[in-house]
């Protein structure tokens, strides 16, 4: 079999349409290849769409060549890379998991996501996780630009909206590995807090009763649109204490600010642009000391279903910034009965608590949502007046930063089918890295054009 690689990288000089990584069983696509091509690297450039090739360390611990699709929606983009030979499919083991065919399974690099996809971390990152994702259903990995065949399972790069879902024939959770929105506000943490006030600005089919229902589940806080209401809901805020600015849209820990003051409220809010806060939004929320960050989630994955609770450490980017550092997740066969049914401290069970909570309500809220990943991330530390408080920051439908280990958790339990609770983790270290221990699965170690040297890999503990 021949993977297209020139072929393909031809029609991105002149399409700005997605391009897919496709795993496929029983007849792979194939793309025969001029001969001519496979002997020189191709150059594209431009702001278009773009096929790379990334160094990455298999799971043996080799050094090899990962095919990587990228796709750019904005921005100039460079890239050379040289032409992949052909070579036979190899054949994989069918796994337990209910399934009697293997999925063809493609990953998408949607345009909306530029930001994203800057980062070719992140792209390696996604297609590890592909080939992860098919020795659990035994599929493979090749090139495909084009419509999904019938029956095919997505691993988008972000929450779909359910208009593009449908478009690509998904209409339930079991078709993908993410989640799918009516409203694209609805994927974001704009959703985790209500307005300040009742006649607010807020985008059309906002839901003004989940913030009643979510009240219990989530920290002090606003969420607002405009310049003029995030003044006021600001100021309301520091009367109990600093107040932590949240990017609706950032991720990782990036994008936020805390303000003490009136005056530093004002400068922050000052270099808010307009058209973005009316757009996306903002969220006002209390911060908190000592702060422990847990992930709690439900993940289901060709009919099975895993449950975990975990906590999330911090490191320093290359940068000097504070950012998400990994995640360390305890892990049971399940969902949510299951999770709950553990002997846990009172207030690990509270934390779980108010991620079921505000699962089920932004759910009902706004219906039509579908998610097979449901992550949360709460957080539990001190108010300004000392008070212990735990509650949701934030819902995350998409592949995330702690995919890796909740896919080391479907392979663990898929290699024992008596093993009832599995520990996993991610890690991410920026800067030299001494290396990843022996077992683990690399995701990520090289320099990063974006973000600098960083390695990045997962392991069962």
């Amino acid at each position: 079999m021949r993977l297209c690689t020139g072929v393909l990288a031809d029609r991105l000089r002149h399409s700005c349409a997605p391009v897919l990584l496709c795993l496929v069983h029983g007849m792979p696509f194939a793309c025969e290849e001029p001969e001519a091509k496979q002997q020189r690297p191709v150059r594209v450039s431009g702001e278009l769409p773009i096929l790379t090739w990334v160094n990455a360390i298999s799971s043996h611990g080799k050094l090899e060549a990962r095919p990587i699709l990228m796709v750019r929606g904005t921005g100039p983009a460079r890239c050379d890379f040289p032409s992949r030979r052909s070579g036979s499919a190899k054949p994989h083991k069918q796994r337990a998991w209910g399934m009697n065919a293997r999925p063809s399974i493609l990953t998408l690099g949607d345009s909306h996501a530029g930001e994203n996809l800057r980062n070719l971390h992140d792209a390696a990152s996604r297609s590890v996780l592909a080939q992860r994702v098919a020795s659990l259903s035994g599929g493979e990995v090749i090139e495909r630009n084009g419509p999904p065949r019938a029956g095919s399972f997505l691993i988008p790069d972000d929450t779909l909206s359910i208009e593009d879902a449908r478009a690509w024939g998904i209409e339930s959770e079991s078709q993908l590995l993410g989640g799918a929105v009516p409203f694209a506000f609805v994927a974001t943490k704009i959703v985790s807090h209500g307005l300040p006030f009742e006649n607010a600005i807020c985008p059309q089919h906002w839901s003004a009763g989940l913030c009643v229902e979510l009240d219990e589940a989530v920290l002090r806080g606003y969420s607002v649109f405009s310049h003029a209401d995030a003044r006021i809901a600001g100021r309301r805020l520091l009367e109990r204490g600093p107040v932590r600015l949240k990017d609706v849209e950032a991720t990782s820990g990036r994008g936020q600010e805390v303000v003490r003051n009136v005056e530093t409220l004002d400068a922050a809010l000052d270099r808010c642009d307009a058209l973005v806060l009316e757009r996306a939004g903002l969220v006002l929320e209390e911060d908190l000391e000592d702060v422990e960050t847990y992930s709690v989630g439900v993940v289901r994955l060709f009919g099975r279903s895993i449950a975990y609770w975990g906590t999330q450490r911090l490191t320093r980017d290359n940068s000097g910034q504070e950012v998400y550092g990994g995640s360390h997740l305890r892990c049971v066969r399940g969902g949510w009965e299951e999770l709950e049914a553990l002997n846990l401290e009172p207030e690990l069970a509270q934390v779980i608590g108010k991620a079921r909570h505000y699962d089920a309500a932004v759910f009902a809220a706004y219906p039509g949502t579908i998610a097979s990943r449901r992550n949360y991330d709460v957080a539990a530390g001190r108010d300004a007046q000392g008070l212990r408080k735990t509650g949701v920051l934030e819902q995350s439908w998409r592949v995330g930063g702690a995919s890796g280990a909740e896919i080391a958790a479907f392979e663990a339990f898929d290699a024992d089918s008596s093993l009832a609770h599995a520990q996993t983790a991610t890690v991410e270290i920026y800067g030299e890295a001494a290396g990843a221990p022996n077992g683990a699965t690399i995701y990520f170690s090289g320099i990063d054009p974006a973000v600098g040297p960083l390695t990045k890999y997962a392991e069962k503990r």
